[in-house]
């Protein structure tokens, strides 16, 4: 009777220990650590800590400090790099490009994150943690990146947005006031071709980014472009700064014809932004008015 308590004591104690040292490893459902080769989870728990803070901060040396090396970047596109150093990397990332990883990272939480002997994954692939270096001591490092698209395809822009007034002769003031009619500030966004990209342009040869239309009453003043109509996964088709082309005309509410004959405004954005508000002044076509191009 002796010899089977015994049994099963030790039977109990060998049951307690495998449950102790695989709770020791276990992150979630989806996640054993003992897959990599970790013996406890405090490691990994140090890195994702690291991890997180890096990113809320969006501190690329923090986080270029956490990568083993050589490290091999993808993008969306299906083209990568491999980067030998930190500094490398830092110098590849920014803070669009953080931003994009840390929102990867929020939306897992250590309980629901994903491990094989590849490594521990993040987001849908965003980012690989693994055990690098030699030795014991072993620490949790990122061991691939996988750019999402957002920073893969859309790379920090400067503002695109911008303000214009329009101002009237008299004879338009009055023409528009009698016939109730409006005035539409139509912005063109575009850019000129990357060589290899020159397949994305349109017909004249340029890379279309999108249009945006204001309408305003009848009379002049001012009208905003707020630059959101921007197709921003087009950006990495262009070489230099985005273009912007734009023209003022009537909103054609009491007539199915323009009326009206303004200045306009084609070239980049930044110089546009820079010299705001810009005053399209328009006549009536009828008025033969001298247009100029701004800014």
């Amino acid at each position: 009777m002796r010899k089977l308590i015994t049994l099963v004591l030790v039977s109990l104690s060998l049951c307690f220990t495998a449950s102790s040292a695989w709770a020791a490893t276990r992150l979630g459902e989806s996640c054993d650590l003992a897959v990599t080769g970790a013996s406890d989870s405090s490691g990994f728990l140090q890195f994702d800590a690291a991890l997180r803070a890096a990113l809320a901060k969006h501190d690329t040396a923090a986080f270029a400090k956490l990568a083993d090396f050589p490290l091999r970047v993808n993008d969306a596109n299906g083209r990568h790099e491999t980067f030998k150093d930190a500094t490398a990397l830092q110098k590849r990332l920014d803070g669009a490009s953080l931003q994009a990883l840390e929102k990867a990272v929020a939306a897992s939480p250590v309980s629901r994150l994903f491990c094989n002997d590849n490594g521990v994954m993040y987001g849908d692939g965003a980012i690989w943690a693994n055990l690098a270096g030699v030795g014991k001591a072993q620490p949790f490092r990122i061991t691939a990146l996988n750019l999402p698209a957002s920073v893969a395809t859309s790379p920090a822009a400067p503002p695109l947005g911008f303000n214009v007034d329009v101002t009237l002769t008299p004879k338009a003031a009055q023409r528009l006031k009698a016939t109730h009619e409006g005035i539409t500030v139509s912005a063109s966004y575009y850019g000129d071709p990357k060589p290899g990209d020159e397949k994305h342009a349109d017909e004249v040869g340029q890379i279309d980014l999108g249009n945006e239309q204001v309408m305003i009453p009848g009379q002049q003043g001012p009208a905003h472009i707020t630059g959101k109509q921007v197709k921003r996964d087009r950006l990495r088709w262009i070489k230099g700064g985005v273009k912007v082309n734009v023209n003022v005309y009537s909103s054609r509410l009491s007539g199915p014809d323009n009326i009206l004959n303004c200045d306009f405004i084609d070239g980049d954005v930044a110089a546009v932004v820079k010299q705001q508000p810009i005053t399209l002044r328009c006549g009536l076509i009828t008025e033969h008015p001298d247009t100029k191009l701004k800014p």
